[in-house]
């Protein structure tokens, strides 16, 4: 009995994804995310509901490989304009932010969805952000996949609510 405990402890223990586990886009090219992106889904190992609150991000690329990102939230019905700067990394896809965060693309196509990885210290959350407001079924599926493989339940994925940009 105690031995099928262990076993089930270290099978739930190794399912959960560490960062090297986490894919990255081969040959990003961070001009190309130039633009508007719009929260589609997520999924969190951690509770924030922050991050439903987010209308929408625009990436500037700002040389280097480096991106300014703009973000509007709505908290208590107010809008929030926020800046971070995702710094490239010497890894291709990979972007530090002043925050403490890492920023991993997982996979995009640039011209209709947007799948990255966010971590910090004890917390990690996948993305799913597309050009307009909805994806496809294939695109959804696919986030599902690597919501799977990376360990985190299917279960928990939320659909971020749809809020209008801000004025």
């Amino acid at each position: 009995m105690i031995c099928q405990m262990w076993s089930i402890l270290l099978a739930l223990t190794c399912l959960h994804h560490t960062a090297a586990d986490v894919p990255i886009q081969a040959y990003l090219d961070p001009v190309q995310l130039a633009g508007r992106w719009y929260p589609i889904s997520l999924v969190m190992d951690y509770e924030d509901r922050g991050s439903l609150s987010v209308a929408g991000r625009t990436m500037i690329p700002i040389g280097n490989g480096n991106l300014d990102v703009d973000f509007e939230s709505f908290e208590n019905g107010h809008c929030i304009l926020r800046m971070d700067t995702f710094w490239r990394t010497n890894m291709q896809g990979k972007f530090m932010v002043d925050r403490g965060f890492t920023i991993r693309i997982v996979e995009t196509d640039y011209d209709d969805y947007l799948i990255f990885h966010l971590e910090a210290v004890g917390k990690s959350a996948l993305h799913l952000d597309a050009r307009r407001r909805s994806v496809s079924d294939r695109v959804r599926q696919k986030f599902k996949d690597i919501v799977s493989s990376l360990g985190f339940p299917v279960d928990k994925i939320l659909d971020v609510p749809k809020y209008d940009s801000c004025p």
